[in-house]
């Protein structure tokens, strides 16, 4: 019902929630409470890749999460995927930059993001359409393309059905959901495809810094 609630960039796609991360308590953060952390492991973020794609055989995978340094457990298995899913035409995987404004060299693209066969996506603002200094979009050449990131209406986990929130992590479901439209139209494509077609039909806005 969009007269109620919120609608997605491809709202008919079904999607599939698999769970990688794990809360070390079952009590809900306290409002920017920044010592609230979800864990995982090596293995907890291989399996549900490999769930992903020999379990649910899904054709695309939105990552709004990220890590200073590789794990390679991960990258084997997102070359994998990326390569022999859907068939052998790949899964296509989009991933967010991460959220701390700095020079690249200093604070580079979080892992897998920056990774070749990922998608990086940043996040812009609703004046600029450029990364947002404020909030800290990363970036560099790893970095894809942006989608919006800032005043993003979601569902909350709180009291409040719906809340606005920032950051990039809102940001690479955009460009996953659109990736979901262009196989809609042509599910032949494979992931290289469509990671071409999503970021040649991108623009970049003038920089005035």
């Amino acid at each position: 019902n969009i007269q109620d609630g919120i609608i997605g960039v491809a709202h008919t796609s079904k999607t599939v929630p698999l769970k990688a991360f794990y809360a070390p308590t079952r009590s809900l953060p306290e409002e920017n409470d920044l010592s609230y952390r979800c864990i995982t492991t090596d293995d907890f973020l291989v399996d549900a890749f490999n769930s992903a794609c020999d379990s649910f055989h899904v054709d695309i995978i939105s990552c709004s999460w990220g890590f200073s340094n590789p794990i390679p457990a991960v990258k084997t298995v997102i070359d994998r995927i990326t390569s022999e899913g859907r068939e052998g035409k790949g899964i296509i995987i989009c991933a967010s930059s991460g959220n701390a404004y700095s020079l690249p060299d200093v604070n580079p693209i979080n892992f897998p993001a920056v990774l070749a066969n990922v998608i990086a996506v940043g996040g812009s603002d609703e004046e600029t359409l450029r990364i947002n200094r404020i909030w800290q979009s990363k970036f560099g050449d790893s970095l894809n393309l942006v989608a919006p990131g800032v005043n993003i209406m979601t569902t909350s986990p709180n009291t409040l059905l719906y809340n606005m929130v920032d950051g990039t992590s809102f940001a690479a479901p955009q460009v996953a959901a659109t990736a979901a439209l262009i196989l809609s139209l042509d599910s032949t494509l494979t992931c290289r495809d469509v990671f071409e077609i999503i970021c040649s039909s991108t623009s970049k806005p003038h920089n005035d810094d």
